[in-house]
């Protein structure tokens, strides 16, 4: 309790002069600056006891470590290492674990002795349609997964040969909320049997997290939400010890690369979501994947510069990262090889194979844990509540949660920059490309990533897409339009500025009808869009984005796993039978569109992006069937029903 007095008086210390600023004159701050210098007084003194206390306590452990050490340095001579950084860290892991330290030392070095990766160089590429080995992928997947759509919808194989379709699934960001429900959504899209039929599957921030955990445990979905579940009861950082630490440490030392805070963070993410696998890389399933067995998983993070427009993409094939100019309409897309992500780069090539852990990446796609000082506020709400009092809790909260300080959260990773040195590139005088969870900015953003990998051609067809969206990211109405509006107008813009792998729009969306509905389906000739929004999220309990400790909200979190399998569950006539009619559906001639098109901005000028709401039929045969028959529709004359 100590250490949590502590901890909360150096919040307030921090939160209560900024939300001051914005009520100096309010009585209750001075009540609440009383209580605060009584309680702070009597925490002073706990402090300096427990300082005291860890003080000699450490100074105990630090002398018992380097007795160990030197019982270390007498039994083994490690002279011949001439990293003195390296040599500490051995020390050490046989200093804290002498009976299974020199395994974990001899099982890191063979595994770097038999990475095939460690001394192979990466090289740039600059394409920016699939790679050698996406393109493997696919003609290993598509087979199963037609297979799959022709029984599941009763259709004609032959038909999803000559116009084939793609299915993916993008989940939203969302820390343990996101999870959960994108766990109940796997399940229920399984039960369906549309997982059999999915090519791929993106993920954003807490996204991000639910995939790096399901190609770790590659169970069936059944026993991985059991396990996810059982998982996610523990803290971050839970039954960690420091000689993982280190072995994780020797690890990226051999491969010329120093831990970082995210990196840290990845450790503690690896506890609950990878059962304290901290050396697995994202590379290690790329033989996996090439099998077509399963959904291929993409983790989506985004340029801390500007996340909606610079975009990371990581799966076990390939590593992405696009550079989108709206105002300009430029487009530049750099490929390095998976296992070369996380290198020192020399005028775009590797120095060393090394390749970023998968506990590293789900930090970077959810590297926004700083959180916010409002959800630690939140943390705290009993204590807070019993020192301050109710009344005064809830002003404070009011006052922060109506600062940009509040909600601030995010901590960038130093990717080294693979353009580095390379003439005319983005960012080339940059030797770090600054990576944040994308979810701040676009938490749909894992919609381009299934977007680009369903639209690439097979022959010369370009398949048609149907994406799910299991969207966790706001707990109304208006939140869920706007994030999916944005990827929609994203979207767009890409298409215009003819960016490969964009050539087909999203189905017209009225986003005022996203209400109360659980589950909405848009379609057009191209692609269709299937969107399962995560709405009154107040209702579940501990929905907030992140937490350090979920420990004893396992009832909150299957709440929202039921919910969204049980979405998924009701509206499968609905679903099974939209997609039929989508696959059945004939696409519309070059000819065709082009005429829909010139008729549609007759009626109305072209749409833009900032158009508020989408024409409504209804609203259109009423203007129609007001006009003279004999007066042509000119251009812009009648704006006022778009």
């Amino acid at each position: 309790m100590n250490k949590l007095k502590k901890s909360v008086l150096l919040l307030l210390i921090v939160s209560i002069p900024l939300a001051m600023t914005h009520a100096k004159k309010d009585s209750w701050w001075q009540k609440a600056k009383n209580k605060l210098k009584e309680w702070s007084q009597t925490v002073k003194k706990d402090v300096q006891k427990v300082e005291e206390k860890v003080k000699d306590d450490l100074d105990k452990a630090g002398q018992a470590l380097r007795d160990a050490a030197q019982k270390v340095e007498k039994k083994f001579n490690l002279d011949f290492i001439k990293d003195d950084t390296v040599k500490n860290i051995i020390k050490l892991i046989l200093a804290l674990d002498p009976k299974k330290g020199l395994q974990i030392i001899k099982r890191i070095t063979a595994q770097k002795a038999n990475d095939p990766y460690y001394d192979k160089h990466g090289t740039v590429s600059h394409n920016p349609g699939p790679t050698t080995l996406e393109k493997q992928f696919l003609q290993a997947r598509d087979p199963n997964t037609f297979e799959a759509l022709s029984k599941l919808l009763n259709t004609n194989k032959n038909k999803l040969l000559k116009d084939p379709v793609r299915v993916g699934i993008s989940f939203s960001g969302g820390g343990y909320r996101s999870i959960s429900w994108g766990m109940g959504a796997l399940l229920g899209l399984d039960e369906l049997g549309i997982l059999d039929a999915t090519t791929c599957m993106a993920g954003v921030s807490g996204g991000a997290w639910l995939l790096t955990s399901w190609i770790k445990h590659g169970t069936d979905t059944k026993q991985f939400g059991q396990l996810l579940n059982a998982n996610l009861s523990n803290r971050l950082f839970e039954n960690l010890k420091l000689v993982k630490v280190l072995e994780l440490a020797l690890a990226y030392l051999l491969d010329g690369k120093k831990m970082g805070p995210v990196d840290l963070f990845g450790i503690g993410l690896a506890g609950p979501l990878l059962d304290h696998d901290y050396t697995l890389r994202l590379v290690d399933f790329q033989q996996q994947m090439l099998t077509g067995k399963r959904p291929l998983p993409i983790f989506n993070a985004g340029g801390a510069v500007d996340p909606t427009n610079i975009s990371f993409a990581a799966s076990p094939l390939n590593t992405r990262i696009n550079v989108f100019n709206p105002a300009q309409k430029t487009y530049s897309s750099t490929t390095i090889p998976p296992w070369a992500t996380g290198n020192k780069w020399s005028g775009g090539v590797s120095q060393t194979g090394l390749s970023t852990t998968l506990a590293t990446i789900s930090a970077i796609c959810g590297s926004a844990f700083t959180v916010s000082v409002l959800e630690t506020i939140e943390r705290y709400e009993r204590f807070l509540i019993k020192i301050l009092g109710k009344k005064l809790f809830n002003k404070l909260y009011t006052k922060l949660d109506s600062t940009n300080v509040g909600k601030f959260r995010v901590l960038p990773f130093p990717l080294p920059n693979p353009n580095y040195e390379i003439a005319g590139q983005v960012f080339s005088n940059k030797l770090n490309f600054p990576l944040t969870d994308e979810g701040v900015k676009c938490n749909l953003g894992g919609n381009r990533s299934v977007s680009a990998m369903l639209g690439s051609a097979i022959g010369s067809i370009k398949p048609r897409k149907i994406i799910f969206v299991i969207d966790a990211s706001g707990g109304h109405s208006a939140t869920v339009a706007s994030s999916l509006k944005k990827e929609d107008e994203q979207q767009r813009k890409m298409v215009e500025a003819g960016i490969p792998g964009f050539t087909q729009l999203y189905p017209d969306i009225d986003y005022s009808t996203i209400k109360d509905k659980e589950l909405h389906i848009f379609q057009n000739d191209d692609s269709m869009i299937v969107l399962l929004p995560f709405l009154n999220q107040s209702q579940y309990g501990s929905s907030n984005t992140f937490k350090t400790d979920y420990k004893g909200k396992q009832a909150d979190m299957l709440r929202m796993v039921y919910k969204s399998f049980g979405v998924i569950k009701e509206n499968k006539k609905e679903i099974l039978s939209s997609m039929t009619k989508f696959i059945r559906r004939e696409r519309s001639t070059p000819a065709q569109k082009a005429a829909a098109k010139q008729l549609a901005n007759k009626v109305r000028p072209p749409r833009k992006y900032d158009a508020k709401k989408p024409l409504q039929i209804e609203q259109l045969e009423k203007v129609l069937q007001q006009l003279p028959k004999h007066q042509p529709i000119q251009p812009g004359k009648h704006q006022m029903i778009a």
